[in-house]
C-alpha cells in the first residue's frame, strides 16, 4: 500500500468512532507530494480530551503519527498565537480534511487562517535579528565566523517571522526554502542563500555537506555525552530528538533531489546541536564555551565557502538583512492593525 492508500485505510478506521470529530491529513502527503521516507502525519479532533495526545503505529514500512486534539483547546481560540500554536493552526489550515462530522469546522478554519502571531512572541524574534544585526557588535565579534553566526541567527528569526504571516505559517526547517519562494519573499531566500552557502547547490555539493555535517553532529554527541552516531534514544528528550529528526529530514530531501532544501537542513541541524549543547541539561556534560566555540568555527569554516563569508559579503548581507526586517516590521503592525480594525467592526 502507498502513504496516501494507508491515510485514506487509517483515517476511516479512526473515523468510526463517534467521538472523533475531524480527520486532517497534515506534513508532506497533505503538500501533494511522496517523498522519500515520508510518513503518514493525522490530526484527529475530539469531542473530549483523548490520552494519550499523541501515538505510532508502523504499517509496512510506513509509519503512521496521530495527533489528538481536544476541539475546544483553548490555545486554540482567539487572534493571537504563540509560536508552537500558530504553527499548528497552520497545519491545520494547510491540511485535507480526509472526514469530518463537526459542523463549525470551517469557520474554525477560517478564523485560524486569519490568526497572527502573538506581539511578545514577534518582538522576541525582532530582538534577536537585531542582536545579530546591531553594527558595534559585528564589528566586536572575535571571528568571521562569529559574526557569520550572528547574520545567521538574525536570518533566522527574520524567517520565522516572515513565513509566520505567510499562509503556510513556520514550519520545520526542510520546508524553509520552499516556503519562502511560495510566500513571496525572495529578497530573504538570497540572503538566506548567501549566509548558508547555498548556490549552485547540485547533488555532489548537498552530498559533501550532508557527509561534513553528520561528522560534525557526530562530533557534538562527544561533547555532549550524547547518543554515538546520532543514534535514535528515546529517554534524551525532544531537543535532541529535533536536532536527529532535522538531519534526516536532510537525507530524504537529499534522496529527492531537493538539494537546497538538503543543504539548509543539515546546517540548521548544527545550529540546533549547538543550542542543544550550549544548555545545562540533566545527566548531559556541558561542553566548555571554548570547545563549543571551536566545534562551531571547525564547522563553518567546513561547510560554508570562503567567498561567501568574506567580511564585505557579510557587511553587504547584513545591510541587506536590516532593510527586510524593517519591512517585516512595518508589514507585521500593519497586519496587528488590521485585525484590531476587524476586530472593532464586528
Amino acid at each position: 500500500m502507498t502513504p496516501s492508500e494507508i491515510a485514506d485505510d487509517f483515517s476511516a478506521t479512526l473515523f468510526a468512532d463517534t467521538n472523533v470529530l475531524a480527520v486532517l491529513l497534515v506534513g508532506s502527503l497533505s503538500r501533494g507530494i511522496q517523498p522519500y521516507g515520508a510518513d503518514v502525519d493525522l490530526a484527529i479532533f475530539h469531542r473530549t480530551p483523548q490520552e494519550p495526545n499523541f501515538y505510532c503505529e508502523r504499517i509496512g514500512d510506513v509509519k503512521v503519527s496521530v495527533e489528538r486534539y481536544h476541539a475546544d483547546l483553548p490555545e486554540h481560540r482567539g487572534f493571537f498565537f504563540d509560536l508552537k500554536h500558530l504553527r499548528e493552526v497552520g497545519r491545520f489550515t494547510n491540511g485535507l480534511i480526509l472526514h469530518s462530522r463537526w459542523e463549525s469546522f470551517p469557520s474554525v478554519l477560517t478564523d485560524w487562517k486569519r490568526a497572527e502571531l502573538a506581539p511578545d512572541a514577534a518582538k522576541v524574534m525582532f530582538e534577536t535579528a537585531h542582536r545579530g544585526l546591531e553594527p558595534r557588535s559585528l564589528r566586536d565579534s572575535s571571528s568571521l565566523q562569529e559574526r557569520l553566526w550572528m547574520l545567521q541567527s538574525a536570518g533566522e528569526a527574520l524567517t520565522i517571522l516572515a513565513l509566520s504571516m505567510s499562509p503556510a505559517r513556520y514550519q520545520k526547517p526542510k520546508w524553509v526554502m520552499q516556503d519562502l519562494r511560495v510566500a513571496g519573499y525572495p529578497q530573504l531566500l538570497g540572503e538566506l542563500r548567501r549566509l548558508f552557502g547555498i548556490t549552485n547547490t547540485n547533488r555532489s555539493v548537498a552530498k559533501r555537506i550532508s557527509a561534513r555535517s553528520r561528522s560534525f553532529l557526530e562530533q557534538g554527541c562527544e561533547l555532549g555525552g550524547f547518543p554515538r552516531g546520532l543514534a535514535r534514544a528515546d529517554d534524551f528528550g525532544h531537543d535532541y530528538a529535533y536536532v536527529r529528526r532535522t538531519f534526516i529530514d536532510a537525507e530524504n530531501l537529499l534522496a529527492d533531489g531537493d538539494f537546497e532544501g538538503s543543504t539548509y537542513s543539515s546546517l540548521i541541524s548544527l545550529r540546533l546541536m549547538f543550542t542543544l549543547l550550549s544548555q545545562a541539561l540533566p545527566g548531559h556534560r556541558r561542553p566548555l564555551n571554548s570547545e563549543l566555540r571551536d566545534w562551531r568555527d571547525r564547522a563553518l569554516a567546513a561547510l560554508i565557502p570562503t567567498p561567501l563569508a568574506d567580511d564585505a559579503g557579510l557587511t553587504s548581507t547584513a545591510e541587506s538583512l536590516r532593510e527586510t526586517g524593517r519591512r517585516l516590521l512595518h508589514e507585521y503592525k500593519t497586519r496587528i492593525e488590521m485585525l484590531y480594525d476587524a476586530y472593532h467592526k464586528a
